[in-house]
């Protein structure tokens, strides 16, 4: 019958075994006098091997019972009733001979159907199990893969003949096509682990039925022989097999029948069918929207607004403590603007040390040096040297992280103590954490966020990984045997793109998450106005602001913190004539003997960089339709197998 999907592949058949011969020779006599000794011992001890061999079944009661304990099924007998509204009710009658000691029958059901269109859910469901005459048995069930396992205990399994039957109703038991439907169901299943010496099916249909038609075949998985006669009356389809089958061999029936006797399924049930088959399409959405409706409670910020110019900055801040508030945590920037300010404070000395390449730029043309440095400085590191320049008592005033930053530095606190970029690298990073500690708790103290950012994208990220690994384990306890069975048969790579969508969806909610309070954005907006005047402090708008050598220093640790150094040196080239006293060295900014600001604010900035990367530095460590003809044995729904225990 058209449009019914055949097995992938048959299964292959043993050759006969090939004879082996024992090579021949010509005897080479014995010496007179009989074997000689050894081989007299090793003819005896071959005896009494084949003497224990022969008498141990006999002579041990569990092994000679093992040898006869023997399970055949005698008789299966399949019926199933086709409801309108698509679903079949099938009883299963199994007659089974124990031969020695058994405790019953096992019977593997599938509960998912592999159809043309993928893979659906049966929508199994066990009714009862009982003996022919209708008294239950006591029974186990378990999920095996795509199977149910049914363990039936039967009582006085021993020498006898004993029967099970087994009622169950499957949902989803019809095939339909664009020009017929079909019931294609494997009678017995290719599983069975015992042989069975005679099989029988029976389908009735509801009234009406038009065009009937039925195809039977047996065998193996893949098998078209069809060892069985087809009875085909007016609503009612039976075949019986002509011989027996043995293990792995099974009975499968196909029947087609005009469209319309059975209620085929709406675009609705349709589509469900096929999202019940890809359920991980759903993942994201069950990630993503918990995740909108927290940020939409907890993640959104108050409306910043316009943002105007200001011109200093808000509340006299930190350098470190304002960078921070932007970069919503301790910012890169925030302990090389820190030594900037301490020094512009009077409490530090800066100098630029000289290299041999440096050395170099001196002895070319003054018009070219800051070119010429600049170039040079793309294959040299300039180190620094930090001479400290005040006493504990002036230093009592300074903030917590700047206090910290100094005793740190200079832990003898002895004013003219000094110390390089070079001697900071790999040593100094044990102190960083307690610096960025500090600038931390200076930017908690303002209230100005519901939460520290950090914290909050950390519980953000992991608790939505563990959603990702604990929901799939939820829905596996919650959702029918047969729609889990179902993950992951059709489409599999549908896994992988939910999985990378989800992924995504929790990266980017983890980053907006934290949220800023009503004070916090008003600090913001304030910082970012300040922002905007050290970056554009040249624009005609801004020039009633004096600008003096005292305006650049006071606010140069800010320009630093907020990335624009160079902007806010550059602006000053006219008005800065020398260094300020708290920096010097080779680097300072002079260009033969004129100084240059913009090149001063290059050295700054590369100043900052090089203590930045020492300081944090840390050392390395090494390390077609069965009914028309066209299907096979093992084809169509159902199917399964079994044995015994």
């Amino acid at each position: 019958m058209a449009g019914a999907a055949r097995p992938g592949s048959r299964p292959s058949t043993a050759g006969s075994a090939a004879d082996h011969g024992v090579p021949g020779g010509r005897p080479t006599g014995r010496p007179r006098g009989g074997f000689p000794r050894p081989w007299r011992l090793i003819g005896l001890l071959g005896a009494l091997l084949s003497l224990l061999l022969v008498a141990w079944p006999l002579g041990h009661p569990a092994l000679a019972q093992a040898a006869g304990r023997q399970l055949r099924l005698t008789d299966f007998q399949m019926q199933a009733r086709v409801d309108r509204s698509g679903s079949v009710e099938v009883t299963e009658t199994l007659t089974a001979r124990f031969q020695g000691s058994w405790n019953g029958l096992v019977r593997e059901i599938p509960l998912v159907a592999q159809r043309p269109q993928g893979p659906e859910p049966l929508g199994w469901r066990l009714l009862s199990i009982t003996d022919g005459e209708g008294h239950p048995y006591r029974y186990e069930t378990s999920t095996q893969g795509s199977d149910r396992q049914l363990k039936i205990f039967i009582p006085q399994a021993h020498d006898a003949s004993r029967t099970a039957v087994i009622r169950y109703r499957v949902r989803n038991g019809i095939r339909f096509y664009p020009d017929h439907d079909e019931f294609y169901w494997n009678v017995t299943g290719n599983g069975w682990r015992i042989p069975i010496e005679r099989a029988e099916a029976r389908v009735l249909l509801p009234e009406g039925v038009k065009d009937l038609r039925a195809a039977v075949y047996t065998g193996a998985e893949g098998s078209t022989a069809r060892d069985a006669r087809l009875q085909i009356g007016g609503d009612a389809v039976s075949a019986v097999t002509t011989r027996g089958l043995g293990p792995g061999e099974g009975l499968t029936l196909g029947l087609g029948f005009a469209k319309g006797l059975v209620a085929a399924p709406t675009p609705l049930q349709w589509a469900q069918r096929w999202l019940q088959a890809r359920l991980a399409l759903l993942l994201p959405l069950l990630i993503g929207l918990p995740l909108w409706l927290l940020w939409q409670r907890y993640g959104r910020d108050p409306r910043l607004g316009a943002v105007p110019v200001a011109y200093e900055p808000p509340e006299g801040l930190a350098p470190a403590v304002l960078a921070s508030l932007v970069a919503e945590g301790v910012s890169s920037e925030a302990l090389g603007a820190t030594l900037v300010d301490l020094a512009v404070k009077g409490h530090l000395r800066i100098e630029a040390l000289p290299n041999a390449l440096e050395t170099l730029a001196k002895d070319v043309d003054p018009r070219f040096q800051a070119q010429t440095r600049a170039v040079l400085q793309l294959f040299c590191t300039t180190s620094y040297r930090f001479t400290l320049l005040s006493d504990a008592q002036r230093q009592r005033g300074l903030r917590p992280h700047e206090r910290y930053l100094l005793s740190t530095l200079f832990p003898s606190q002895e004013p003219g103590a000094s110390i390089d970029t070079d001697a900071l690298r790999n040593t100094y990073y044990v102190h960083v954490p307690g610096f960025e500690q500090l600038v931390r708790e200076a930017l908690q103290g303002l209230k100005a966020y519901r939460a520290w950012p950090s914290a909050v994208r950390a519980a953000t990220f992991f608790g939505s990984i563990a959603a990702v690994v604990v929901l799939p384990l939820l829905l596996r306890l919650l959702l029918p045997d047969d729609i889990v069975a179902l993950q992951g048969r059709a489409d599999p790579w549908l896994i992988g793109v939910a999985l990378v969508v989800s992924l995504g969806l929790i990266a980017v909610f983890s980053w907006i998450m934290p949220s800023r309070t009503v004070r916090g954005t008003e600090l913001l907006r304030q910082t970012l106005g300040f922002h905007e005047f050290l970056g554009r402090v040249e624009a005609p708008r801004f020039q009633r602001i004096p600008l003096t050598p005292e305006l650049f220093e006071r606010y140069l640790p800010y320009a630093i913190a907020a990335g624009q150094t160079l902007a806010w040196s550059a602006a000053f080239r006219d008005i800065l004539v020398a260094p300020p006293s708290w920096y010097g060295g080779d680097g300072a900014g002079f260009s033969g003997d004129s100084f240059d600001a913009a090149d001063f604010g290059r050295s700054l900035s590369n100043c900052c960089s090089s203590a930045s990367s020492s300081m944090h530095t840390s050392p390395s460590s090494s390390s077609s339709g069965g009914s028309s003809g066209g299907g096979s044995s093992g084809g169509g729904d159902g199917g399964g197998g079994g044995g015994g225990f």
